[in-house]
C-alpha cells in the first residue's frame, strides 16, 4: 500500500449506475488496507456519466475542478490560466441527450 499514490475517489449522488455507496466502501477498503486516499467527495446532483459526458458538453470540466486543488498549491492561479470549455451544444440538446441517457 506504500506503493500506490495519494487517490481521489469522486461520486455523484444522482448516479444510477453505481450506488454512492460502493465508493463509500471502496474508500474505507483502501485505507484500511493503508492506502493514502486523499478524498472522497460525493457531489450532489451529478450523474454518472456527467463528468466526461454531459458535463464537457455544456463547458463544465468536473474532473479539473477536483484535480487542481490535489495536484497544487496554487490551483485558483492555475485553473485561472486555463482556457474555459465551451458549450458543444445547445442547453435543450444536452438536457434531452441526458434524459434518454441509460447512465
Amino acid at each position: 500500500s506504500d506503493r500506490l499514490p495519494k487517490m481521489l475517489l469522486f461520486h455523484g449522488t444522482e448516479d444510477k449506475t453505481v450506488p454512492v455507496s460502493s465508493s463509500q466502501a471502496f474508500h474505507d477498503a483502501l485505507e484500511g488496507a493503508g492506502a493514502r486516499v486523499t478524498t472522497s467527495s460525493i457531489t450532489p446532483g451529478l450523474a454518472h456519466a456527467e463528468v466526461i459526458v454531459e458535463g464537457p458538453m455544456r463547458g463544465e470540466d468536473h474532473q479539473i475542478e477536483l484535480l487542481l486543488p490535489l495536484l497544487y498549491d496554487d490551483h485558483e492561479d492555475v485553473r485561472a490560466a486555463m482556457p474555459m470549455l465551451k458549450p458543444m451544444w445547445p442547453t435543450t440538446i444536452i438536457k434531452i441527450a441526458s434524459f434518454f441517457m441509460p447512465f
